[in-house]
């Protein structure tokens, strides 16, 4: 008989269809009267006792990570969500609005600055020049998008040159020699007064850092708190 699984050894198929199996008939459709469909039991009983609605998605309140972290759904329930990704270590990474949350305020904008130099920080725990560091390896630097008008002061600050004695936080601009090989340039120290009121459009890390072709390369850095 047609629209009936067969199988010699067992006789006909009495059981549902597998999930996602379509009909045994041409026009039968789940959970819908058929005059195709055989009858219990050789039908498909499952799908003929109660049509087929697709089940709408549920938003479960953000138990573990609340507001500011977590949005609002449907009858102002939080979404589920995760936290902010890290930030690496550097806390400008991230916008911190008034409400002790990452981000803007629920309802707010941000007005980005419209300079932004390109920003490449190598990551290690000793100087680069005395080691080798490969641009391929994108675990082994950070890039950054940073305003062109911040101070010298704010930028060490944000990206982790916070040690109480100014003097052992240290911005060191490098440039890569080949072959993983690097060379240390200018030496910024964070208690020199005068270099912490400039901006970085004053050091030459402007916008003109793009890297493209023919521009000029992006900026390379190694920070330390360690005095190093």
């Amino acid at each position: 008989m047609s629209g009936r699984g067969f199988n010699t050894a067992h006789g006909f198929d009495q059981g549902p269809p597998p999930p996602g199996a379509p009909g045994p008939f041409p026009g039968g459709i789940y959970g819908f009267p058929s005059p195709y469909y055989p009858p219990p039991p050789y039908g498909y009983p499952q799908q003929q006792q109660q049509p087929f609605y697709p089940q709408q998605p549920i938003y479960q309140p953000a138990q573990q990570y609340p507001p500011p972290y977590g949005g609002f759904g449907m009858g102002g329930q939080p979404w589920q969500t995760g936290p902010p990704l890290t930030d690496g270590g550097y806390p400008g990474t991230h916008l911190r609005n008034d409400t002790a949350g990452v981000g803007c305020p629920l309802g707010y904008n941000y007005c980005f600055p419209t300079e932004n130099t390109k920003i490449h920080i190598l990551k290690s725990d000793v100087k680069p020049w005395q080691v080798q560091l490969y641009t391929h390896d994108s675990n082994s630097f950070t890039k950054h998008l940073v305003p062109t008008n911040v101070t010298m002061k704010e930028f060490m600050k944000q990206f982790g040159c916070d040690n109480p004695d100014a003097a052992k936080n240290i911005v060191y601009e490098i440039a890569e020699r080949g072959n993983g090989r690097w060379s240390a340039g200018l030496r910024i120290k964070g208690d020199d007064k005068d270099k912490m009121k400039k901006t970085l459009a004053d050091f030459g890390w402007d916008k003109s850092r793009t890297g493209y072709p023919g521009q000029k390369p992006v900026v390379w850095l190694w920070l330390t708190n360690e005095g190093l």
